[in-house]
């Protein structure tokens, strides 16, 4: 998370993706890499992120 806030802070991130968007992203990633299942990680961060 600290990497995430100092790239945004650096202006790192831009283009299409903003903060929230790559973080979603590694959030997936992440899972995806500890053995869940892609479209479930992705719907499981999805729900996480939303409130």
């Amino acid at each position: 998370m600290h990497g995430l806030a100092q790239l945004a802070h650096a202006g790192y991130i831009i283009g299409v993706y903003g903060p929230d968007d790559v973080l979603a992203g590694v959030l997936r990633d992440f899972a995806v890499a500890a053995g869940d299942d892609p479209r479930r990680a992705a719907a499981s961060v999805r729900s996480g992120l939303a409130g």
